[in-house]
């Protein structure tokens, strides 16, 4: 007897993370820039290189919540802000149109 088909989920953690990645470097980048901020401002004004800053906004670098926490104290504005558009619902959604899916 054959065991079970194992389903696939919707989404991987992989996929999240990703999605995630991109969306909160979206969210920093439309907010510094909003305020007329540099990346090298950002970077300073969170005690932080420049590079990094730029690898976060880029999706490039999985920021840790202490940075995320720092990067949100510099540009003045709560986490949620960061972390907006960030939803499980809306993952799948986003692989179609990045082509991920």
């Amino acid at each position: 007897m054959m065991a079970p088909k194992k389903k696939k989920p919707l989404v991987s953690s992989d996929d999240f993370e990703y999605i995630s990645r991109r969306q909160i470097g979206m969210n920093i980048r439309k907010i510094r820039e909003a305020k007329g901020v540099s990346q090298s401002e950002l970077a300073r004004e969170a005690n932080m290189k420049a590079p990094y800053v730029s690898g976060v906004e880029k999706a490039r670098r999985n920021v840790s919540l202490v940075n995320l926490l720092k990067i949100c104290y510099a540009l003045r504005v709560p986490l949620s802000d960061i972390a907006e558009g960030i939803d499980f619902e809306t993952i799948p959604e986003a692989l179609k149109v990045l082509g991920r899916e």
